[in-house]
């Protein structure tokens, strides 16, 4: 039963979730040669490989502009002023194995951060898990009174990737993956955005 109290949806967060149908092969191509060539870094992902950050725009120019429209489209979309421009800063390459994930992060100071899913195939292919911004609402509603879970009362919210899939969030919100559980490899390239 709705309340007759007016209810005002304040401080909101999102997860923006579309397809992008590119080419899937040739983009985890250069995925692997690059993980041939490149010995990576180590963030936050446990096991796994991350790449240094690429130019997207030069390294897979399709795949990137199919990106930018949909940071376009968003910025607009939470009516930005129109002086300002939307711009990926940087990206870089994610594989993970069996049993390799990511431990909780945000990505400071950006506007927008992403991921596109290359290859993620199965449903224990390492789910992304977006945590609540405010640290205290879980001390405050405990799991054990929520009935049905919904923006007000989750402290957390989980996306099961898959192939072809692109997630858009703000850069400030913390989120982890879990472990691969398959034995194939989870492949993601991620970004991040800013104004200018």
């Amino acid at each position: 039963m709705m309340p007759t109290i007016e209810i005002n949806h304040i401080f909101t967060n999102f997860v923006a979730i579309d397809f992008i149908s590119n080419n899937i092969p040739d983009i985890e191509k250069f995925c692997y040669d690059l993980h041939s060539k490149d010995q990576g870094r180590s963030l936050s992902n446990v096991g796994g490989w991350q790449s240094n950050d690429i130019n997207l725009a030069q390294c897979l120019p399709k795949l990137f502009y199919d990106i930018k429209e949909k940071l376009d489209n968003l910025y607009y979309y939470f009516e930005f002023k129109d002086e300002f421009l939307i711009s990926m800063d940087n990206a870089w390459i994610n594989i993970n194995k069996k049993n390799h994930y990511n431990l909780p992060h945000h990505h400071s100071y950006g506007l927008f951060s992403g991921v596109y899913y290359v290859k993620a195939e199965g449903k224990n292919i390492g789910d992304v898990v977006f945590l609540n911004p405010c640290v205290t609402q879980s001390v405050c509603i405990s799991e054990h009174i929520i009935k049905t879970k919904n923006p007000f009362n989750s402290s957390s919210y989980t996306v099961t990737p898959k192939t072809g899939m692109i997630l858009i969030f703000p850069s400030w919100m913390m989120h982890y993956t879990n472990p691969n559980e398959t034995d194939k490899d989870r492949i993601s390239i991620a970004f991040n955005c800013y104004i200018k």
